[in-house]
C-alpha cells in the first residue's frame, strides 16, 4: 500500500513509498522512483538503503529499498504507457525489491540481493516470466482511454 511520507523524506515529487506487509506484519518499504528527470542516473535498478537484519533484542530491522526506473512521465493527455521491455524491467527490478523484503536474515550484509550474483538474479528472473505470462497480462492490461482489455490472441 502507498504509505504517507514526512516532509523531506522524498528526493523528488513523483517518488512514492510502498509499505510491504504480509497478513501479520510490516516487511519493509520500497521507494518507487519510476520517472525520468534531469540529473537522475539513466539506469533501471534496485538498491538498498537499509538492509534487513535481526537485532540483538530479537526484533527485526525492516529493509528499506529503492526501485528506480527511467520511464517517460505521464503527459497532459496520456498516462505513462509501458512497452513490453519496460514491463519486463519493472517486473525484474521488483523481483530484486521483493527479494530484499522477503529474505529474513540475521546479518544485513547478506540480506536480499547481497548474496552470490547467480542467486541474486533468481527472484528477478522469475518475475520476468510473470511479465510475459498471459494469465498475468490479462489481469493488468487495459486501454488507457476505453478501459477495454487486449484480446487474448494479442496477448
Amino acid at each position: 500500500e502507498v504509505e504517507p511520507t514526512e516532509e523531506g523524506e522524498l528526493w523528488a515529487p513523483d517518488v512514492f513509498k510502498l509499505a510491504v506487509r504480509d497478513d501479520h506484519q510490516l516487511l519493509g518499504y520500497i521507494y518507487c522512483d519510476f520517472f525520468i528527470r534531469q540529473d537522475k542516473p539513466y539506469q533501471d535498478c534496485h538498491f538498498t538503503i537499509r538492509g534487513g537484519r535481526q537485532r540483538h533484542d530479537g526484533s527485526y530491522q525492516d529493509p528499506v529499498v529503492v526501485l528506480m526506473l527511467n520511464l517517460p512521465g505521464p503527459g497532459w493527455r496520456t498516462p505513462t504507457l509501458l512497452s513490453p521491455s519496460s514491463l519486463d524491467n519493472l517486473f525484474h527490478e521488483m523481483g530484486h525489491a521483493m527479494h530484499s523484503m522477503l529474505g529474513r536474515t540475521k546479518y544485513q550484509h547478506v540480506t536480499g540481493t547481497r548474496c552470490s550474483t547467480d542467486f541474486a538474479e533468481v527472484p528477478s528472473t522469475l518475475m520476468e516470466y510473470f511479465a510475459s505470462d498471459p494469465r498475468v497480462l490479462t489481469r493488468i492490461n487495459k486501454h488507457y482511454k476505453t478501459g477495454e482489455k487486449l484480446p487474448h490472441d494479442v496477448i
